[in-house]
């Protein structure tokens, strides 16, 4: 019952942002058979079998696919490259095929078992995933089975800008089993995917939870050979007393980030910009307002709060961990012009240390 001459407004309740998905790895390379040139989601081993063939050393893709599942992964992206070799134009063409799939973690195959991943490809794909705010994990040259410690360094790879940089990973050395080796990038993702699932993005995946489904490392690494290569932003796979194989390091490539020289800060920061975003996708049809700016900074607090109490964000206290601001002070500019801006500080390393974040979504024009 309305008391006359009072208008009510009802406020929608706050809707809450979920979580996007964090480890949906994109799988590019050779097959046997398949569709090519086409981004085709798979959920298992099952499903990649019926559609690319089995597990095959002739392509090494088949392994590392293998291996993702078998480690741990859920949830990947197909897309077969025609030929019997990488080429810029069936590169360009496979990349195509992603930039409308959603993915976080891009891995290339190399073509031959013993091979290496072209270096026009790896700077290619370095582009592509800063383009799309995701990961890539580089298979180590085959070289490095045998080389120096000294020779392993990231100028080997390719050449890579700064942000570049930041979202690749690079793992020493390969995997070795009762038929040689094989790659262990694939098995890298599924760790990473088991990590996530089990403990949270922002976990590290590395150390003796980190360890494999089947194989070990194709050379062996000393503690001095660790710190050596973590030095220069490499990581190491190690074996231990009861534990075959075990990720032993957690850096990107980076050298001059400090923040995102760790592959869980990179990637945290990239899930909690993803799952704003979509979170938001429902203001569209609201025209920015002071009642949409209390909607959205309640939003997208509530969902930062959930993070930091499950540990994602360091501090003591909510206030040390994360900020929000969704008001005039920010949008001001934005009015009229269809677009909202959210503005949040994210301390995924140390309390009150924020990492600064924006997101704009598009939203009805007043």
């Amino acid at each position: 019952m309305k008391t006359p001459g009072v208008y009510v407004q009802e406020i929608a309740p706050v809707q809450p942002i979920l979580g996007l998905p964090t480890a949906v790895t994109a799988f590019v390379g050779r097959t046997g058979h398949g569709p090519a040139g086409v981004a085709a989601p798979v959920d298992g081993q099952a499903a990649f079998e019926a559609a690319y063939g089995p597990a095959d050393r002739a392509y090494p893709l088949t392994l590392a696919v293998a291996d993702f599942f078998a480690n741990g992964g859920e949830a990947a992206v197909i897309v077969r490259l025609p030929g019997d070799a990488t080429t810029q134009a069936s590169l360009d063409s496979a990349l195509a095929a992603l930039k409308q799939t959603p993915f976080n973690i891009l891995y290339l195959s190399p073509d031959q078992i013993e091979g290496d991943v072209p270096v026009f490809a790896r700077e290619t794909a370095a582009a592509f995933v800063v383009e799309r705010e995701a990961m890539m994990i580089l298979e180590a040259p085959a070289a490095w089975a045998t080389a120096k410690i000294d020779e392993m360094t990231v100028d080997a790879l390719g050449y890579f800008s700064e942000p570049q940089l930041s979202r690749m990973a690079c793992y020493v050395s390969r995997l070795l089993d009762e038929s040689g080796p094989r790659p262990s990038g694939g098995a890298v993702a599924g760790i990473w995917a088991r990590t996530d699932r089990k403990d949270g993005v922002w976990t590290a995946p590395a150390g003796i939870r980190a360890d494999f489904a089947s194989g070990v490392p194709q050379r062996f690494l000393t503690d001095g050979d660790n710190a050596a290569l973590s030095a220069r932003g490499l990581n190491a796979l190690r074996s231990f007393p009861g534990h075959d194989a075990v990720i032993w390091g957690v850096r990107t490539l980076s050298w001059v980030s400090d923040t995102f020289r760790y592959v869980p800060a990179r990637r945290l920061v990239d899930h909690i910009e993803d799952s704003v975003e979509g979170g938001l996708a429902r203001a569209a049809t609201q025209p920015p307002s002071p009642a949409l700016f209390v909607t959205v900074q309640a939003q997208v607090s509530a969902f930062l709060t959930e993070i930091w109490k499950a540990g994602g964000l360091m501090g003591a206290n909510a206030a040390e961990s994360f900020y929000v601001v969704c008001d005039m002070s920010n949008n001001g500019p934005y009015i009229g012009q269809g677009v909202l801006r959210v503005d949040m500080g994210l301390a995924v390393q140390h309390p009150a240390e924020f990492v600064p974040v924006s997101v704009l979504v598009e939203v009805a024009a007043t």
